[in-house]
């Protein structure tokens, strides 16, 4: 085998095993799990981690609240409704990719559980959550 073709072997070895050595067919149109060489995503979204994590206490009240979905979603689907905060806290949503953000703008009340709901955010083919998130955490005193 010539350097060149095993140079382009392990580069195509290397990006599979970012991908996550699945069958997502990263090099097909589209991309992301689904079925392979056709680049169709039929996986709904789901939440991997969030931040604070669930049952924190003391969180300060400036914390910003961040969950990580398993795959890149549809900004437009981040709302104030699909990430509920509760209290309700005056703030601003942001994402990119896979993540999403609340930042609370003056805080969040000091001494109350927080609870965060995400739920309905959509992909970037178009699939929605199944199954909502909910977590909570406690703010300092």
């Amino acid at each position: 085998m010539s350097v060149w073709r095993m140079s382009a072997a392990l580069a195509l070895a290397v990006m599979t095993g970012a991908c996550g050595g699945t069958p997502d067919n990263f090099l097909s149109v589209g991309g992301g799990p689904g079925t392979p060489g056709t680049g169709t995503d039929a996986i709904a979204p789901t939440v991997v981690s969030v931040s604070p994590v669930n049952g924190s206490a003391n969180v300060p009240t400036s914390t910003a609240v961040t969950v990580t979905f398993s795959e890149s979603v549809d900004s437009t689907s981040i709302t104030g409704t699909s990430f509920n905060i509760n209290p309700t806290t005056p703030g601003t949503i942001t994402a990119s990719g896979a993540n999403a953000t609340f930042t609370p703008t003056l805080g969040f009340p000091s001494g109350r559980t927080v609870v965060v709901t995400v739920s309905g955010v959509r992909d970037r083919a178009g699939n929605v959550m199944t199954t909502p998130t909910i977590w909570s955490f406690t703010t300092v005193p």
